[in-house]
């Protein structure tokens, strides 16, 4: 999805799929933290490094990729942790920042506008935070995001997505670690239109934000 949109000044920006233990150490290295003989990493006063990583408990799917990305962790000398909690506490928690690391989902649409400006907007990182979740305040980004957001053709969007999709890359705000899978399910017996995987003008997801799109496509059978 939105792969006509690919800058190709990132095309190239992948993230390796295993995880390469002795490179990270040499970022810690690099950032000023000691290895111990006990292979982790501490400051230089003697404080261990410790990323605790949030969500709910009954998220299974998260949990699993908590717990496999803190043994990824541990292994290049960081001590990391899954903790679970509940939904309540948990959704608090990233609205108000109060957490290090989690993973959360992002939100789609029609065209990529949507899932940047949900990922980077400043003004999204209140006290209710409901998007922005990292906090990054960035009045660059802020900009470029405005003018995006003012695109009307989609040779304007790819224009305006390259220093974006750049920012990401060199950045990593946020670090995107699966696609997000969508499900649906529709009945043609009484109307027609809907997404297909020969026209996929919308996700189709009953929690887009633009069901409308759908409805507007849709044509009675009879």
């Amino acid at each position: 999805m939105f792969q006509e949109f690919l800058s190709p000044d990132v095309a190239s920006a992948t993230l390796p799929a295993h995880p390469d233990v002795a490179a990270a150490k040499n970022v810690l290295k690099q950032a000023g933290y000691v290895e111990g003989s006990d292979g982790m990493f501490r400051t230089k006063a003697g404080q261990k490094l410790s990323i605790d990583i949030t969500n709910p408990s009954s998220f299974a799917d998260y949990a699993a990729g908590d717990a496999l990305i803190a043994k990824q962790l541990q292994a290049a000398g960081i001590d990391a942790r899954f903790v679970g909690q509940s939904v309540d506490a948990w959704s608090s928690d990233i609205a108000t920042g109060n957490f290090q690391l989690t993973q959360h989902w992002s939100q789609t649409s029609v065209a990529p506008y949507q899932l940047y400006n949900d990922w980077l907007n400043s003004a999204q990182a209140t006290n209710n935070a409901a998007g922005d979740y990292e906090r990054l305040k960035d009045p660059s980004v802020d900009a470029m995001l405005t003018k995006l957001a003012t695109d009307n053709t989609m040779e304007d969007q790819k224009t305006d997505l390259a220093p974006i999709e750049k920012y990401v890359a060199d950045n990593l705000p946020i670090i995107p670690t699966v696609y997000g899978v969508v499900f649906d399910e529709y009945n043609t017996g009484k109307f027609t239109g809907w997404p297909t995987a020969d026209n996929q003008y919308e996700s189709g997801s009953p929690n887009a934000p633009t069901n409308e799109v759908v409805i507007l496509h849709l044509r009675p059978t009879a």
